[in-house]
């Protein structure tokens, strides 16, 4: 995670650039595999973690064009996930983190949304790619799904697909980094081929360097 002063930054070009409405930018959430507490491994929004930084599930951005104010909404840990996860920083700590002071509950923003559509307010946000945002959306806002689509904001993805386009310095490092593990998980399973390994013992080698440098992979692994 970067300095909260970066992703402070990067919102007010959001600002900047949208003159009326809200932009809401929804975090992802664990999907279960077989029942709620198994999920599969989790994988947060991009566009999330680029206005954010914020890499836990159950999570999303408002920002209000009208007042200038960002909000964080999300829950606040509780005394079940304690119990699986340990302490955790509460919704505020978290906030601060990416240089937002206000949050809300879910229950709250959903209320906020469906206020400013009852009103013919705009609500601008990003294509949605999973079916339970979408379900939650229209939830909020008492419409189905298609009218949920309609939201979808040009305007917002125009902006958003500009300043994402142009690498600050700080990804360039980042993106280096990527690039340099890659190319030794290559390395290693170039090494470790031999007549006879299955796919899983050679990319196993590329694993083991991935988890060791605490990443993960972008794209699932292509033997």
């Amino acid at each position: 995670m970067f300095s909260a002063t970066i992703y402070q930054d990067r919102r007010r070009v959001l600002l900047s650039s949208i003159e009326k409405g809200l932009i809401l930018i929804m975090g992802n959430e664990e999907s279960p595999m077989n029942y709620p507490a198994n999920p599969y491994h989790f994988r947060q929004d991009s566009n999330f973690l680029y206005y954010t930084g914020i890499d836990t599930p159950g999570h999303s951005l408002l920002i209000d064009l009208e007042n200038g104010q960002s909000y964080l909404a999300g829950p606040e840990p509780d005394i079940h996930s304690l119990v699986w996860t340990g302490p955790q920083p509460s919704l505020s700590e978290q906030a601060s983190k990416a240089g937002i002071s206000s949050t809300m509950s879910y229950a709250d923003l959903g209320k906020r949304l469906a206020q400013a559509h009852a009103k013919g307010g705009r609500i601008h946000i990003l294509p949605p790619y999973r079916a339970e945002r979408i379900g939650l959306l229209g939830e909020w806002i008492g419409c189905t799904q298609t009218e949920v689509l309609q939201l979808v904001s040009k305007p917002l993805i125009e902006v958003v697909v500009s300043q994402r386009s142009l690498k600050e310095a700080r990804e360039v490092e980042e993106m280096a980094k990527a690039v340099n593990l890659t190319n030794q998980m290559h390395l290693a399973i170039m090494q470790h081929a031999r007549e006879g390994k299955t796919e899983a013992e050679v990319g196993s080698q590329a694993y083991q360097l991935m988890y060791e440098a605490n990443c993960e992979l972008a794209y699932p692994m292509i033997l």
